[in-house]
């Protein structure tokens, strides 16, 4: 799968990919996790990434799932999100990253 994210990116004219990561299973919570032959089993949570030569070589890491994912993944996800959501409507101009404690705005 890595192989194909890499060929499809340079398929729409990137000239080179710096790397790509897709990690499953075991390995889903890694996000820098190296690209293996494991094959993805239904209802895996799955996270991919990928980026090129263009400062800053940093992108986001999306999480997707082949088919249902197991109840305790949306659970733990539901809780991300909720504090996720919270720090991102603490954070007000001028604020250091010290100043948004984890309990700011839960």
């Amino acid at each position: 799968m890595g192989k194909d994210i890499a060929d499809a990116i340079i398929g729409t004219g990137h000239a080179t990919v710096d790397f790509v990561i897709v990690a499953s299973g075991p390995n889903g919570a890694s996000p820098h996790h190296e690209v293996s032959d494991r094959v993805i089993q239904a209802g895996e949570p799955v996270v991919s990434t990928s980026a090129g030569p263009c400062p800053p070589a940093t992108a986001p890491t999306p999480a997707y799932s082949v088919g249902q994912p197991p109840e305790e993944y949306l659970r733990l996800y539901g809780v991300l999100l909720a504090a996720q959501t919270a720090q991102c409507q603490s954070v007000v101009p001028g604020m250091t990253a010290e100043q948004l404690t984890p309990s700011a705005g839960i």
